[in-house]
């Protein structure tokens, strides 16, 4: 008698391995959006930028997702990890990567960023691979939401679970409140009359691509920036525009600008793009942390003159147009 053992005593015997299995999946989860969070946290106007380049929402939903999402990001990544209710921040990261494959999954499909913004701009990675990794979070999450058991938890107490968690989340919206996202701007601080001061432009460096050997003297003459981004298919499209601005030489110097913040591979992939569209133009490079402040939408027109912004305009003029914009 004293040999046989109860079924629920079997149970929990066999089950044990599974369940640690499942706190494991639950605490991997949790840090990734831990760290992803605090660091999206931290830059909300990159993340913003990111947000734009996948094309899928406005101005201002745009940033209300980079200054909300990071915040909660830590608050479910920090629930997963030590409680309380892991089972349902397990639900609520779910629920994130299925959005979140859709996100990257367009990305992918059109081409509209080269960068997922998982991390911010602390991580460069491309909406392929961030896809990928993202699935196979997904069935870890899915099968931790079979595995987990409340059974297994951390020995924290419930109010010091319910403390660090109200802590972290208040901390990351105020955090992000501090570091300006609630002065995110569409436009960004390309606006009429800016004084053009330091933006350490250096001429794109790639293979495939011929180097026109530019210097353009920005607080000198009257200069034509067109803003853009290797990923957007409208600024592929408007190679001609650009093309003809370029010949019919209206202004001391005519260029692309992009942010270095592109992968190589991507940039030699829209090389090859821009050779088989004919482009025949000097494309420059700015530094992200500069770009990022001064430009959030693609493309755009600069005009430029004797060291100010004059006019801005969104897309790429004709050369008809440029012409009156330049009187």
């Amino acid at each position: 008698m004293s040999q046989t053992k109860s079924i629920g005593q079997t149970d929990k015997t066999t089950r044990k391995p599974i369940q640690w299995l499942g706190l494991a999946i639950s605490a991997i989860l949790g840090l990734v959006f831990l760290v992803a969070g605090v660091l999206k946290v931290y830059d909300p106007t990159s993340f913003y930028v990111q947000i734009r380049g996948y094309q899928l929402v406005g101005h201002l939903p745009a940033k209300i997702a980079a200054m909300a999402l990071p915040p909660i990001e830590v608050a479910l990544g920090l629930a997963a990890i030590i409680g309380p209710k892991r089972k349902l921040a397990l639900v609520g990261i779910v629920s994130m990567l299925v959005l979140f494959l859709a996100a990257t999954g367009h990305a992918w499909l059109y081409g509209t960023t080269d960068n997922c913004g998982c991390f911010g701009e602390f991580v460069a990675q491309s909406p392929k691979t961030t896809f990928f990794e993202d699935s196979v979070m997904l069935l870890a999450g899915l099968g931790g939401l079979f595995i987990s058991e409340r059974s297994l938890r951390p020995r924290f107490r419930p109010w010091m679970r319910y403390a660090a968690l109200g802590t972290f989340l208040v901390a990351g919206l105020a955090v992000s409140l501090l570091r300006g996202s609630w002065a995110i701007s569409d436009k960004g601080k390309l606006r009429p009359g800016r004084v053009v001061t330091n933006w350490h432009l250096k001429e794109l460096d790639s293979p495939g691509y011929q180097p026109k050997h530019i210097h353009p003297n920005l607080k000198k003459g009257t200069h034509i920036v067109v803003f853009f981004s290797p990923s957007c298919k409208h600024c592929w499209m408007a190679v001609p525009d650009v093309n003809a601005l370029v010949r019919a030489h209206l202004a001391d110097s005519t260029f692309a600008l992009a942010h270095d913040h592109h992968p190589d591979s991507f940039f030699q992939f829209f090389v090859k793009g821009m050779h088989d569209r004919k482009a025949d133009y000097p494309i420059m490079l700015m530094p992200w942390r500069i770009y990022k402040h001064l430009n959030r939408s693609v493309p755009r027109t600069v005009i430029i003159k004797t060291g100010a912004v004059r006019m801005v305009v969104d897309g790429v003029p004709s050369v008809t147009e440029m012409k009156a914009l330049l009187r």
